[in-house]
C-alpha cells in the first residue's frame, strides 16, 4: 500500500468514527431547556472530536510538512543559481539594448535634421527658380509655407525575440502612507489603493468587543 493509499484509508476510518456525532448534531433544533442541554453536550462532544482529529493527523501533517520544507529547500537550491545567471545575462543584455537605443535615437535625430535641411534646400531652390522666371508671388508663397520633411525612421538594431529577458517592470513604493490615505479621503486616489488591516481590526474586536469605537468599523460576534 502506498503512502497516499494509507492516508486515504486512515481518513475513511476516522470519517466513520465521527459521522454518528455529526449526524446527531445535524438533527438538533434548540427549542427548550432539554434541547438546549442536548446541544451543549453535543457541542462538547464535537469539541472532543476536533481534538481527536487533530491528534490523529498530527504525525502525518508534521511528516508532510518536514518533507515539504525539504523539497522546497532542494528546489530553491537549484533555482537560485539559475536565477542568478539569468539576472547576470539580463544586466548585460539591458546594457547593450540601452546603448543600441541611444545610438538609434542619435541616428534618428541626425537623419531627421538632414531630411529637414534637404527639404528646406529644395524649397529654397524652387523659390529661386520661380523668382528667376518672374513668379515672385509664387516664390514668396513657397518661402512662407512650412517645410514638411518626409518621415524618417531608423529601425532598432537589437536582435528581436528576447523581450522577456529585458522587459521593464514597475512597482509602487508607498513612501508616505498618510498622504495616500488623505488622497483617498479627498477622492484623488481610488479606494482600492488602500485596504483595511483585518488582522489588527480583529485583534481590536476581540479585545474591546462592543466598546470598539473605530469609525466605519464595528465588532461582530460570531
Amino acid at each position: 500500500m502506498s503512502a497516499i493509499e494509507s492516508i486515504e484509508t486512515k481518513a475513511a476510518e476516522l470519517q466513520r468514527e465521527i459521522a454518528p456525532a455529526l449526524s446527531v448534531a445535524g438533527e438538533i433544533v434548540v427549542r427548550d431547556a432539554d434541547t438546549y442541554k442536548m446541544a451543549g453536550e453535543t457541542w462538547k462532544e464535537l469539541t472532543g472530536l476536533e481534538k481527536r482529529v487533530k491528534e490523529y493527523w498530527e504525525g502525518d501533517v508534521a511528516s508532510a510538512l518536514k518533507l515539504h520544507r525539504s523539497l522546497v529547500a532542494k528546489r530553491d537550491g537549484m533555482l537560485k543559481p539559475v536565477a542568478d545567471q539569468k539576472a547576470a545575462l539580463r544586466v548585460g543584455m539591458k546594457a547593450f539594448e540601452d546603448e543600441q537605443e541611444r545610438a538609434r535615437r542619435e541616428a534618428q535625430a541626425k537623419a531627421e535634421a538632414e531630411a529637414r535641411k534637404a527639404a528646406e534646400d529644395a524649397a529654397l531652390s524652387k523659390a529661386v527658380a520661380l523668382e528667376k522666371n518672374g513668379h515672385k508671388a509664387a516664390a514668396d508663397a513657397v518661402l512662407s509655407a512650412p517645410v514638411v520633411p518626409p518621415p524618417v525612421y531608423i529601425p532598432p538594431t537589437t536582435p528581436a525575440g528576447f523581450g522577456a529577458a529585458t522587459r521593464r517592470t514597475w512597482s509602487a513604493d508607498v513612501f508616505d502612507f498618510m498622504a495616500l490615505v488623505k488622497a483617498v479621503a479627498e477622492g484623488k486616489a481610488p479606494i482600492e489603493a488602500i485596504e483595511a488591516n483585518t488582522t489588527f481590526l480583529n485583534q481590536q474586536a476581540r479585545a474591546l468587543k462592543n466598546s470598539m469605537a473605530i469609525p466605519g468599523v464595528k465588532a461582530v460576534e460570531k
